[in-house]
């Protein structure tokens, strides 16, 4: 099975972003990355379980979600 970055979603924005590791993300529209304390990723980011399963299994979505810049609930 591929690896990949499991995504997390920016609660205020429903942006998606890339979990690196080490609290390091990246932001799927945008390419920017970040690190944050353990305080503000609790704070910041909720984890789509439901939605990761499905990547883990079709890894080509990332790809649909950075070209269309999609927001995600």
């Amino acid at each position: 099975m591929n690896k990949f970055a499991p995504l997390v979603i920016n609660k205020k924005t429903r942006v998606p972003y890339e979990y690196l590791g080490n609290n390091t993300f990246r932001n799927l529209h945008t390419e920017a990355e970040g690190k944050l304390s353990d305080e503000q990723c609790a704070a910041v980011f909720s984890i789509p379980v439901g939605l990761n399963l499905i990547i883990e299994k079709n890894p080509q979505l990332i790809e649909a979600i950075k070209k269309l810049k999609l927001s995600l609930e």
